[in-house]
C-alpha cells in the first residue's frame, strides 16, 4: 500500500501541480497580451512623434511664409506710398493744366487769366498792351474760330504767345 499511497499522493500533487500550472500559463498569456497592448502603444507613439514633427516642419514653414508675405507687405506699402506721392504731384501739375483747359474750353481770350492766380479780366489792360497788327489778326481769327478742336484752339493760342 505504501505505493499506492505515494502514488495517489503524486497523482494528487500532480493535479495540483496542473492547476499551478494552467494558473501560471493563464498569467504568462496575460502577460504576453499586456506586452503585446505596450508595443502597439510604442507603435501609435512613434507615429504620434512623427506627425508632430511634421506638424512643426509644417508650422515653421508657414511661419516662414508670414514673414515673407510681411516684407513684401512693408514694400507694397512703400511702393504705395511713393505712387501716391507722385500721383499728388501729377494732380498739382494736373490741376494747373486742367485750369489751362477750363480756360480754353470757356472760349475766353488767351488774356484773360482769371483763374491762373490774377484777380480779373480788364478790357483797359488788353488796350493797354502793346499789340501789333499780327497779333491783333490773330486774335480776331481765333475769335473766329472758337468752335475748332481743343489742340487747334492751343495751337492758336501758343502762335499767339510765340509772337
Amino acid at each position: 500500500m505504501d505505493y499506492e499511497g505515494k502514488v495517489i499522493s503524486a497523482l494528487n500533487d500532480l493535479q495540483e501541480e496542473r492547476k499551478k500550472n494552467k494558473l501560471l500559463i493563464r498569467e504568462v498569456n496575460r502577460l504576453k497580451q499586456k506586452l503585446e497592448e505596450i508595443r502597439e502603444v510604442k507603435r501609435e507613439l512613434s507615429q504620434l512623434r512623427r506627425q508632430i514633427e511634421e506638424v512643426n516642419e509644417t508650422a515653421e514653414d508657414i511661419f516662414d511664409q508670414l514673414r515673407e508675405r510681411d516684407i513684401l507687405i512693408k514694400e507694397l506699402k512703400e511702393k504705395m506710398a511713393a505712387v501716391g506721392e507722385k500721383r499728388e504731384h501729377r494732380s498739382s501739375q494736373h490741376s494747373s493744366s486742367k485750369t489751362l483747359d477750363d480756360v480754353i474750353n470757356s472760349k475766353k481770350s488767351y488774356l484773360d487769366k482769371t483763374g491762373l492766380g490774377y484777380n480779373s479780366f480788364s478790357t483797359n489792360k488788353i488796350m493797354d498792351c502793346k499789340v501789333n497788327e499780327d497779333n491783333q489778326k490773330i486774335y480776331k481769327d481765333i475769335l473766329k474760330i472758337r468752335s475748332c478742336s481743343r489742340r487747334f484752339r492751343e495751337s492758336m493760342m501758343l502762335a499767339c504767345y510765340l509772337q
